[in-house]
């Protein structure tokens, strides 16, 4: 007979990224765009951006080093950008607390921190892998972003981790 202590969850414990890999298995194959229910847009729950697209960091032409504080900033939190440039976003997560960066228009922003309201954070880690046009970046870690700017717009920067984009935790990227 094994003893058990009452004050300890024998529940396994499994990380975000462990969750994520093993639906991936479940899955099978997922698209670089990828795909996940109650989607951004509204063309059957796959991914379209009016101002851009994922592409290869090989493709880049310019690295812009966007830095996550807890202080609910990013640095910096404004950027000019060239229509046609393919840019790789180096996020460096300087705090202790996860931070996400979600390339978005400001409408899409909005409607993106409606729908990450209600979920945990292990739920909303697996969703923002399955988005192309975002990451979360754990407490001390870095991790990257190539998007490619095909229109002349204005598109945001934004964290979607629970109190964080209320707190105005966002940028502007300004594409001319």
């Amino acid at each position: 007979m094994h003893n058990v202590d009452p004050h300890k969850s024998t529940r396994p414990s499994f990380t975000a990224s462990a969750i994520f890999a093993l639906s991936l298995a479940a899955t099978g194959p997922v698209s670089a765009a990828g795909e996940h229910g109650g989607g951004h847009d509204d063309n059957g729950g796959g991914h379209s951006f009016a101002f851009g697209s994922p592409a290869d960091a090989s493709e880049a032409d310019r690295t812009i080093t966007v830095t996550a504080r807890d202080t609910m900033v990013f640095s910096p939190d404004a950027v000019s950008i060239g229509k046609g440039s393919t840019v790789r976003f180096v996020i460096e997560n300087v705090g202790q607390l996860q931070h996400s960066f979600t390339l978005a228009t400001p409408a899409q922003q909005r409607e993106h921190e409606k729908e990450m309201q209600g979920m945990s954070m292990d739920r909303m880690a697996g969703h923002m892998d399955n988005d192309p046009n975002g990451i979360v970046v754990q407490p001390g870690e870095t991790g990257s972003i190539t998007w490619r700017f095909t229109e002349a717009t204005k598109v945001q920067f934004a964290c979607h981790i629970p109190g964080h984009y209320p707190a105005g935790m966002k940028g502007s990227i300004r594409v001319k």
